[in-house]
């Protein structure tokens, strides 16, 4: 994740992204805290530089989530689903919602994939299906700033 990539999403997305001022470290060891467990390092590097951003959703369809959000998604998630008898793989606490498409949907990073893993998974609402979108958060902003390149109007203003 380079800063190249981030104003490259900032300037594809026509009404404009907002990349907000990064989280503390404090606010990330409280989330840390809460969730049992260490943030991969690109996940903590991105959020030390930025804590979510406003207007993402253009290029997604999603809001990628401040700490704060995270963590309250997280535990609402972590709550429902500890009161339902449901299929393995519906719902892990391993998984950490970055983004919120405001209809009950999330991308999740998957915190117990695995050594140095980090895939990103699609959380649908109401769906069985919990599809892998991209091996590591890093791979999904590199998707991201893609579709915000491809939005960029060329050369002759078109």
């Amino acid at each position: 994740m380079t800063p190249e990539m981030l104003n490259a999403i900032a300037r594809g997305v026509r009404d404009g992204v907002v990349f907000r001022a990064g989280a503390s470290d404090v606010e990330l060891r409280m989330l840390e805290e809460r969730i049992g467990l260490a943030l991969p390092d690109e996940l903590r590097a991105f959020y030390l530089a930025h804590d979510g951003a406003e207007g993402i959703g253009v290029a997604t369809n999603d809001d990628l989530l401040a700490v704060g959000q995270i963590m309250e998604s997280w535990m609402v998630l972590c709550d429902v689903w500890s009161e339902i008898d449901a299929e393995p793989g519906m719902w892990s606490a391993l998984w950490l919602p970055v983004t919120d498409d405001g209809g009950g949907s999330f991308l999740c990073v998957d915190l117990g994939a695995g050594a140095g893993e980090t895939p990103v998974l699609r959380y649908l609402h109401g769906e069985p299906e919990r599809p892998r979108i991209a091996s590591s958060f890093t791979q999904w902003l590199a998707t991201v700033e893609w579709t915000c390149r491809a939005l960029e109007p060329d050369a002759s203003g078109s």
